[in-house]
């Protein structure tokens, strides 16, 4: 329960760190 939510959240951080 709630693994689809941690695993976007760390993957929109990701994004960011990336493009930032």
């Amino acid at each position: 329960s709630g693994f689809i939510f941690c695993s976007f959240s760390v993957f929109t951080v990701f994004v960011s760190s990336a493009q930032g």
